[in-house]
């Protein structure tokens, strides 16, 4: 078992310090799916035993009423710390500067941040001085997009500037499989399978970023 990973019962492995969490909170009146965060009456279903299941991450395995969800939690120990990770030659404009600033006093403030702008201004490489400051601290770090070729778009890039740490690029059909990186690029739907692993997450799209840290 990977750590920061929920687990349905068919993937479970005997390992130490698993924690048993409930799948489906309140099935009898307000049901509310712990690993999607499905409230929504008309997405869960009953089975021939009158178990109440899930039908809106049913693809990720089907969990009911009567299955727990299973977690390792990330031990502190495990953290990378990076020194200088970031490999970046390009200049910011007088605006993107601004806006890395800000990036860059919410990492350090911890406080929650919306970075708007049009498709094309460079938000990611305003993201980057925050992203290595989150790097130096050891932080767990997802860029996320609901748009699978955004993700593929950007992995590339990502990989370029901070080449030497370990990253993976996850979504529907993606070859790679997570293995502990600290450094992830995925679809928001991928973002359901983690479960208190991120430090740091930039949900990334066409006009803004929204960069959330717990």
């Amino acid at each position: 078992m990977l750590k920061g990973l929920l687990y349905i019962s068919s993937d479970l492995k005997k390992v130490k310090g698993v924690e048993v969490l409930p799948s489906i909170l309140n099935a009898d009146k307000d049901p509310f799916c712990f690993r999607c965060g499905n409230n929504e009456k008309i997405r869960f279903a009953r089975l021939p035993n009158k178990a109440l299941y899930c039908r809106n991450c049913l693809k990720m395995g089907r969990i009911s009423c009567n299955d727990n969800l299973y977690y390792l939690k990330p031990d502190e120990q495990d953290r990378m710390y990076f020194e200088n990770p970031l490999e970046f030659e390009g200049m910011l404009s007088h605006a993107q500067q601004g806006g890395a600033e800000a990036v860059l006093k919410a990492i350090r403030t911890k406080k929650p941040l919306l970075l708007w702008a049009v498709a094309g201004s460079g938000k990611t490489e305003m993201m980057f001085p925050g992203i290595e400051e989150g790097l130096k601290k050891g932080l767990r770090i997802c860029l996320a997009s609901p748009r699978v070729d955004v993700c593929i778009e950007l992995a590339p890039r990502l990989k370029e500037a901070f080449p030497d740490v370990p990253q993976a690029c996850l979504y529907g059909s993606s070859n790679q499989t997570f293995a502990g990186e600290p450094f992830v690029v995925a679809t928001t739907h991928q973002l359901m399978r983690f479960y208190h692993y991120f430090d740091l997450i930039c949900d990334n799209t066409s006009i803004n970023a929204f960069l959330s840290l717990f």
